[in-house]
């Protein structure tokens, strides 16, 4: 600890055998295709190093007086005959599918950003954006670029206006970049969201939300699409019956 700020750094080391099934059970998936073992898989081995600096403080006197948190990490995992599954063409006395292997020298590293500010008077807000790079895949995967950029934030308010009535209104949203990927159709996109609580009285409680706000659709449906068919409304009402009768 570096008064106000605080240093983090670790290491990590992972060992993992491949398993009776990755070496030798071949069987069909579900209809979709083959998946067959490999007996000659060799041990996976991983490498992770981390470093992340924190600090935190307070900003005293005026209508912003709060507290705040601020957190920087970077990360770099190796994985050396990483176990997955690639390709498989198919011979003569087996069909095509996919095949168990081990793929050399997989590299990942990335950082992360964190953001968080609150007020006393109840407004809030909050960042965090993630970068990530993957390199030296050897082997085709539809997993293997995924998305580089990510972000997610949030502002809100939340006050108690009198014993009985609370307010909470919050506006928060995430954004993902464009994969660089073929399986990737539908390119950077980001998801709104509005909530609106209100308690009117003790244990009794009106939620109100608006899901997708900008009300976006993805071209297609596929593994990195959104999981949404455009703008949701909802409205409900909670009872807390052991607050009421408390």
């Amino acid at each position: 600890k570096l008064r106000p700020l605080s240093v983090r750094a670790s290491y990590a080391g992972g060992f993992r055998a491949p398993t009776l099934k990755e070496m030798y059970m071949c069987f069909d998936m579900a209809g979709i295709q083959m998946i067959y073992g490999n007996p000659d898989l060799k041990p996976e081995k991983s490498h992770n190093f981390n470093l992340a600096l924190e600090h935190n403080g307070q900003v005293r006197g005026g209508i912003l007086a709060g507290s705040y948190s601020l957190t920087l990490s970077g990360y770099y995992n190796y994985y050396d005959r990483r176990i997955t599954t690639t390709d498989f063409p198919g011979t003569d006395q087996l069909e095509e599918g996919a095949i168990y292997a081990n793929e050399d020298g997989v590299r990942v590293a990335g950082a992360d950003f964190n953001a968080r500010y609150r007020t006393a008077s109840g407004l809030g807000a909050s960042l965090s954006y993630n970068y990530l790079h993957v390199a030296h895949r050897s082997l085709d995967s539809q997993f293997s670029q995924p998305r580089p950029h990510s972000a997610t934030w949030r502002i809100d308010y939340e006050r108690r206006l009198c014993s009985t009535y609370k307010l909470y209104a919050g506006l928060s949203g995430r954004y993902l970049s464009k994969a660089s990927s073929r399986y990737d159709t539908d390119g950077a996109y980001s998801l709104w969201k509005f909530t609106l609580q209100q308690r009117i009285w003790r244990g009794i409680s009106v939620n109100f939300i608006i899901d997708n706000l900008l009300n976006y659709k993805p071209k297609t449906y596929y593994w990195n699409s959104a999981p949404t068919n455009g703008r949701t409304w909802s409205a409900g009402l909670s009872i807390d019956v052991n607050d009421i009768f408390k």
